[in-house]
C-alpha cells in the first residue's frame, strides 16, 4: 500500500497543535508555573511520539514498492532518498538548535539514516529490535551512564552540547529526545505503514493494542513503587525515557493514529477536516515557523518567560489560527509548503504519510 492516507495528514496536524501548545507554555513559563489544572504536562513527549512514528510509516510507505518487488536497484534508490532526507533534516535541525535547544529534527535526521539500513526488515525483525531499543535505554543507565551529565537543570539547558562528548552523549543517551530509545517509535512506524489500514479489523486490533499498553504502564506505575523497579521502568515522564513511559507512549499513539484515520475517513468531505489535513502536510514549515515567528513575536514583545498559563494557551491557540488561515490560502495556491518543497527537492522523494 503506497498511497498517501489522509487519517495520518489529520493524526500529523493534531499533533502539531499539542506541540505548539507545550511548547509555548515551556518557552513562556519556563517550567516555572504549575499546569493549573489544563493538563498540558500529561501531553508533554506525546505529540513527539506520533511524529516519529509517522515519520517510519511514511517510510514504509515510501519503499513498498521496492520492498514488494525485491528489486535491489529500485530498494538503493529509495535508501538514497531517505539518506538525503536525513543530511536535510539533521542540518537543518543543527542550526534551528542555536534557537530551540529542544529541536527534535537532529535526532529525526540520525533516526532516518539508521531506518534507510533497516527499510527492507522483516517485520518480526523491526518489532523485536524496537523492544531492543527501549530496553537497551535502562541497560545503559545501569551501565553507569550519568543521565544528568551535561545539563544545567533549573534553565533546563544543556551547556555541553557543542563539545564533541556532549553533543554524542546528547545524541543518544540523554537529550530531549536521545536515539535510545526515541528509535523505537520509528521502528514501530517501519512496522505499522505495512498494514492495511483501510481495514476496520486491522483498526480495532491496532485500537485495543493501545489501549492495553496505556494500562499496562498505568498499572505498573502504580503498583511497581519499589526503588528497584523504579531504576527500571521510571515514570511516566519523557525525561528520563525509560520503559513507562514509552509503553505509554506507544499506546497512545496507536490510539492517536486509528482515531484520526478513522475521523478523516467518517468526515472525508468535511472542510474542517479537509483543512486540518492539508495543514498536516505543513507540519515542517509549522514546526520551525511556531518557534521563529509565533515565539520570536512574544520575545519581541517582552511576553516569554514567567506569564501565566491561560495567555501561553490562548496564544499558541491564536498562532495555530493564524496559521491555519495561512494555510487556506496556500492551500488555494500550492501543493505542498516551503520547507516541504525543499525536503522533497533535496531527496528526490515522492509522497507518502
Amino acid at each position: 500500500m503506497s498511497q498517501r492516507i489522509a487519517g495520518f495528514d489529520l493524526a500529523r496536524a493534531i499533533a502539531m497543535l499539542v506541540m505548539v501548545l507545550v511548547n509555548f507554555k515551556v518557552a513562556m513559563l519556563s517550567g516555572a508555573v504549575p499546569d493549573s489544572g489544563f493538563g498540558l504536562d500529561l501531553l508533554d513527549g506525546r505529540a513527539a511520539a506520533v511524529f516519529v512514528t509517522l515519520a517510519g510509516i511514511g517510510l514504509s510507505l515510501l519503499s513498498a514498492t521496492a520492498r514488494l518487488r525485491g528489486s535491489v536497484e529500485l530498494q538503493q534508490q529509495v535508501r538514497r532518498q531517505v539518506r538525503r532526507r536525513a543530511a536535510f533534516l539533521f542540518l537543518v535541525g543543527l542550526g534551528f538548535v542555536t534557537v530551540w535547544p529542544a529541536d527534535i529534527l537532529h535526532y529525526y535526521g540520525v533516526m532516518l539514516a539508521l531506518a534507510s539500513l533497516l527499510l527492507f526488515w522483516r517485520g518480526s525483525l523491526l518489532l523485536g529490535l524496537a523492544l531492543m531499543v527501549v530496553l537497551a535505554f535502562p541497560l545503559a543507565l545501569w551501565l553507569g551512564v550519568d543521565y544528568n551529565a551535561g545539563w544545567h537543570w533549573p534553565s533546563l539547558t544543556y551547556p555541553e552540547f557543542w563539545s564533541w562528548a556532549g553533543f554524542w552523549r546528547n545524541l543518544w543517551l540523554n537529550g530531549f529526545h536521545p536515539i535510545l530509545p526515541w528509535f523505537s517509535f520509528l521502528l514501530l512506524g517501519l512496522w505499522l505503514g505495512r498494514l492495511n489500514w483501510q481495514h476496520s479489523a486491522v483498526q480495532w486490533r491496532l485500537l485495543l493494542a493501545g489501549a492495553g499498553l496505556c494500562l499496562l504502564a498505568e498499572t505498573l506505575a502504580r503498583f511497581c513503587t519499589d526503588p528497584l523497579w523504579s531504576v527500571w521502568l521510571g515514570q511516566m515522564s519523557p525525561m528520563p525515557p525509560l520503559p513507562l513511559y514509552m509503553c505509554s507512549a506507544m499506546g497512545s499513539t496507536l490510539i492517536w493514529l486509528v482515531l484520526a484515520v478513522k475521523v478523516a475517513s467518517v468526515y472525508a468531505s468535511h472542510p474542517l477536516v479537509q483543512q486540518l489535513e492539508h495543514l498536516g502536510r505543513l507540519a515542517l514549515t509549522l514546526y520551525l515557523t511556531h518557534i521563529l515567528l509565533g515565539l520570536g513575536i512574544l520575545d519581541a514583545l517582552g511576553l516569554l518567560q514567567q506569564t501565566s498559563l491561560p495567555l501561553a494557551v490562548g496564544s499558541a491557540c491564536a498562532y495555530f489560527i493564524l496559521f491555519g488561515l495561512f494555510s487556506v490560502w496556500h492551500r488555494r495556491h500550492f501543493q505542498s509548503g516551503p520547507l516541504e518543497w525543499c525536503l522533497r527537492k533535496v531527496a528526490g522523494a515522492t509522497r507518502s504519510a
